[in-house]
């Protein structure tokens, strides 16, 4: 259960930090463009 537990927070972790580059790569992106 324990591993389990480690496993899903270090997922989540993941899913937050992919969302944190996309939205900075998207502000870069639509900054370049204008």
């Amino acid at each position: 259960p324990q591993n389990s537990t480690t496993l899903s927070n270090v997922h989540q972790c993941y899913v937050l930090l992919c969302l944190q580059v996309l939205h900075i790569l998207f502000i870069w992106f639509v900054t370049w463009q204008i």
